[in-house]
């Protein structure tokens, strides 16, 4: 699923932009990466009006079906988090591919 025609900035953009609030827009794609049907993005997304006061960071999950990608609800496909020390184990739960959990579902 790494093949560039599946995993690429204008794909993982376009679901953003479906996804996110018809008054915002996003900003920047600042990081993605995909592993089987998932990916992650750290996405700026602002206001539609350019306010740069309002633009926020935010991490969003994908994942591929149905030839395109579609942002999820990270609290359905990231799993139950176990703590044990500074970071979380990747849990047995997840649907997000474990190269990619920490990113995925363990940023803001």
């Amino acid at each position: 699923l790494n093949e560039p025609s599946i995993c690429n900035s204008k794909s993982i953009s376009a679901a953003i932009s479906q996804a996110i609030a018809p008054n915002d827009e996003l900003v920047n794609l600042d990081k993605f990466e995909c592993a089987n049907n998932f990916a992650y993005a750290f996405a700026t997304i602002g206001p539609v009006d350019g306010n740069l006061e309002y633009q926020i960071s935010v991490t969003m999950v994908l994942k591929f079906a149905d030839s395109k990608w579609a942002v999820q609800d990270r609290s359905k496909v990231c799993g139950t988090a176990i703590y044990g020390g500074e970071t979380a184990e990747h849990p047995k739960d997840a649907l997000v591919p474990k190269s990619i959990w920490q990113n995925a579902c363990q940023t803001n």
